[in-house]
């Protein structure tokens, strides 16, 4: 099952998310600005199976602080503006069937140097 995105900025949502569209990829999106019935609806898909990517912007979780159940494998698509976010989005995470740890991916530039400082120390 491949992992949820988790966007901070909001260009980077629609830009992922566009990418997705024209992939054909299934997936559900949850956003600030998102109706509660579409994060309803996006989180129970993705819990459920009936959706294998779940894109979750990072104001989403700093507004929300929506609790995403079902994931195992998470992709930042930049760092964390809150250190104590990569910590909240990890705590989400389950052991897969077969007993594996919970993976955490990372994309950054040299210019997310100081946001990196912050998560990791």
């Amino acid at each position: 099952r491949p992992p949820p995105p988790r966007l901070r900025r909001y260009p980077e949502f629609v830009a992922c998310r566009a990418a997705l569209r024209r992939a054909g990829a299934d997936f559900a999106a949850v956003h600030e600005y998102s109706r509660d019935s579409e994060v309803s609806r996006g989180r129970s898909k993705f819990f459920h199976g009936r959706v294998p990517i779940l894109l979750y912007s990072g104001r989403a979780h700093f507004y929300q602080r929506y609790r995403i159940r079902g994931a195992r494998r998470f992709v930042f698509v930049s760092p964390p503006d809150h250190a104590h976010f990569y910590a909240e989005m990890m705590s989400f995470a389950r052991a897969g069937d077969d007993g594996a740890d919970p993976e955490a991916l990372c994309l950054y530039t040299k210019f997310d140097a100081l946001a990196l400082e912050r998560v990791l120390g």
